[in-house]
């Protein structure tokens, strides 16, 4: 668990489970409000990863401010932190940062093998991403698997990606491999960089 400023940011158990509606709200909104390719996952679906523990939420005084899960694709060692939304009244505050963070600790220990990837059009999660090691990468190198691009069905962008034969779409793939470097010295380069530029500009 993570305190960041008036949040708590933690992994989700069954006692988040009357978020599960609230969140699939909040998906649906995200999505309409930018046009963004987030595939939409509905209340049940939400439930499960909350009662497995296979999420990251933040909440403040008790009210939901953001959510991610952990998704794993196809039988490869494939895994992403998806769905990351943020309450709007609580955006820009670095919350995005704090929960993908978390997240990458929730995989190190019950995904010890997995390689992370990430597909997304948002340029707010790219940056995090790349803060975080990520690497772009062509959609053949990610992955050839026909199942695998058949999780994206739900995007509102998949036939995009069909006429593309999986090749191309609008999302950004990226991905980060946790036997290239660690994870600490890495957040810590870039938490420098950040700082430096912060200064200059």
């Amino acid at each position: 668990m993570i305190v960041h400023k008036e949040f708590i940011v933690s992994v989700s158990n069954e006692k988040h489970i009357h978020f599960a509606r609230e969140i699939e709200l909040l998906f649906e909104q995200a999505t309409n409000e930018k046009s963004i390719g987030l595939n939409l996952k509905k209340g049940h679906y939400i439930g499960e990863r909350l009662i497995k523990g296979d999420a990251i939420i933040a909440t403040k005084q008790g009210r939901l401010a953001g959510f991610c899960y952990l998704r794993k694709r196809d039988d490869q060692d494939l895994l992403s932190i998806s769905g990351i939304v943020v309450v709007p009244q609580f955006r820009n505050l670095g919350l995005a940062k704090v929960m993908i963070r978390e997240a990458f600790e929730l995989v190190r220990k019950k995904y010890p093998n997995a390689k992370l990837f990430s597909l997304t059009t948002s340029p707010e999660v790219m940056t995090v991403n790349s803060l975080h090691g990520y690497k772009p990468i062509n959609y053949n190198k990610l992955s050839t698997s026909e199942s695998f691009w058949e999780e994206c069905s739900e995007c509102p962008n998949y036939q995009f990606l069909k006429r593309n034969n999986n090749n191309r779409c609008l999302c950004t793939a990226m991905l980060f491999n946790p036997f290239s470097f660690n994870i600490e010295d890495e957040l810590e380069l870039n938490d420098q960089a950040v700082q430096k530029n912060a200064k200059v500009s």
